[in-house]
């Protein structure tokens, strides 16, 4: 599976008070974050994000969605999944964990005969250094280079990124793969990802 940067991208679970804030936040930062997905709340906005009962909704008004951030409870998750890959959503990045496993299970053959890429759960996000920046790993803890940056922990991301700068090397992309036990994406995957990278 390919990982292309999105023009438009959808957060799942937005009514949630911090996932608003990293919402603003990433939209501060230059992410196009087109809508937000919580059921009851269509056509009030947060912070000029507008809200969406569905995603199919949030599609068929705004046209083709890349990616979708799911912050939305466990128990939920696959439902969401199921939403924004019948929705033509092909990049999926999975903020929840704890996920019940045969959830995860459901949601990564579904996105595989779908040849949707799934990223976590339990993951932070992506960044590209002053580029891109989806979910919550903070920016500020990474220079723009050419070394890729993939870890399971956020924290270690963070320590990994502090001895990288020190030493004057940059970051040229930072992926945070999940925390549960069962996750999308692996390891060789990314690391594919990074070797046809350019940068």
């Amino acid at each position: 599976m390919n990982w292309s940067f999105p023009s438009q991208v959808i957060i799942q679970g937005i009514n949630e008070r911090y996932v608003a804030y990293h919402a603003v936040q990433m939209k501060a930062y230059g992410t196009n974050i087109v809508a937000g997905i919580s059921p009851g709340n269509k056509g009030k906005n947060i912070e000029d994000i507008p809200l969406f009962d569905l995603v199919e909704q949030a599609s068929a008004e705004l046209g083709t969605i890349d990616t979708s951030l799911i912050f939305e409870p466990p128990e939920r998750v696959l439902d969401a999944g199921r939403e924004a890959i019948a929705a033509g959503i092909r990049q999926i990045i999975v903020f929840t964990s704890g996920v019940p496993p045969l959830d995860t299970i459901s949601l990564l053959k579904h996105a595989k005969i779908n040849n949707t890429l799934v990223l976590g759960p339990g993951s932070h996000g992506i960044i590209v250094p002053v580029q891109h920046w989806l979910g919550t790993l903070q920016p500020q803890f990474y220079t723009p280079g050419k070394v890729g940056l993939i870890s399971y922990s956020k924290h270690l991301s963070y320590e990994v990124a502090w001895e990288l700068n020190r030493a004057k090397i940059g970051q040229s992309m930072v992926v945070s793969l999940g925390s549960d036990r069962i996750i999308g994406s692996s390891l060789p995957q990314w690391l594919s990802i990074l070797n046809a990278d350019p940068n």
